[in-house]
């Protein structure tokens, strides 16, 4: 409602609409109430039809809503990816990972809300079939982005700047800048393996992970 939306942005909550059968129309007027963007665009929720924009046609349609959208080859299409990033351009589409318990690990089962979710082909499902999260991480988000057309410095910006800039912590994360926390990732070579990891100035990195 209204008023619990006014509540959160009264406290300086961020928040963003999800998972939502909402309209075009609810969405213009939680976007006019404070709403600053809309996560996993295109997933479990109202689509585009030719009277009804729903929830992913409400947000192409607005001019300053971000939206964060899982890019792993299953969630969302390809094409879908390259046109809600023409639509909203890198500075306001950002990378998600949605990243489940299988990351990082040889883990290829885990319990969701008293699910069973398991991963086969880079696909973590329930037993129905349907998608439960992501086996993904945010390398991996901005290679597939490559795989699709996107350059290199979108696909960059997508994952660290504008994700900051939605977060209202520009001026402390998302870039190399004075006064900025030094958490950094180097890439090398054009499969972007990951060469050195630095949390706060400190080398973290293994050289055996390259994920």
């Amino acid at each position: 409602t209204d008023e619990h939306l006014r509540t959160l942005f009264a406290a300086g909550v961020i928040v963003a609409a999800g998972h939502s059968d909402a309209t075009a129309d609810q969405l213009a007027r939680a976007a006019s109430l404070g709403l600053s963007g809309v996560t996993h665009l295109f997933n479990a929720m109202s689509q585009i039809s030719a009277r009804a924009p729903g929830l992913v046609g409400g947000t192409l349609d607005q001019a300053a809503l971000f939206a964060g959208i899982i890019a792993d080859g299953h969630h969302v299409a390809d094409a879908n990816i390259r046109l809600a990033l023409r639509m909203l351009g890198r500075d306001r589409l950002f990378l998600v990972s949605d990243a489940m318990p299988t990351v990082g690990n040889t883990a290829t089962a885990f319990s969701l809300q008293g699910r069973q979710i398991t991963l086969a082909d880079g696909r973590l499902t329930d037993a129905a079939g349907t998608l439960a999260g992501a086996h993904l991480t945010m390398v991996e988000a901005v290679r597939h982005l490559l795989d699709i057309g996107v350059d290199l410095e979108s696909a960059l910006i997508m994952a660290t700047r504008t994700p900051a800039r939605f977060l209202k912590v520009e001026g402390r994360y998302g870039a190399l800048a004075p006064g900025a926390r030094a958490d950094m990732v180097a890439l090398r070579g054009d499969a972007l393996a990951i060469h050195e990891v630095w949390v706060n100035g400190h080398a973290t990195h293994s050289p055996t992970n390259q994920e």
